[in-house]
């Protein structure tokens, strides 16, 4: 009972969190939904054991275990795009500034 009342005061305050920060309104719409859906989850343990039979998985804590692994993957490979390109936009900022700054015949190396 006591970890069930602190799962729903971390799924509450990672909505208010969303709905305060995250700018797309569909992505903030989602991850909300997802939050209240964990909420009733956490309320409701035997309906997962239901949804994962539906599916041929035997407990409904390995099912989800299941959709947290495909969602941190997908979260991980997207994280890595974004830092790619951040580096990609980061040294073509580099080469610029490196280009602006550069005057022809002085050179520092000798």
């Amino acid at each position: 009972m006591i970890f069930s009342i602190l799962l729903t005061a971390v799924f509450l305050f990672m909505a208010v969190y969303s709905f305060a920060f995250i700018r797309p309104n569909a992505i903030r719409f989602l991850l909300c939904l997802a939050y209240f859906v964990g909420i009733f989850f956490v309320w409701n343990p035997d309906i997962t054991s239901t949804i994962a039979h539906f599916f041929g998985i035997g407990r409904g804590l390995d099912f989800f275990l299941i959709l947290l692994l495909v969602a941190i993957i997908n979260a991980l490979v997207l994280l890595a795009r974004h830092i790619n390109s951040q580096h990609r936009a980061v040294t073509n900022l580099a080469r610029y500034i490196a280009l602006q700054n550069a005057r022809p015949g002085d050179n520092k190396t000798e």
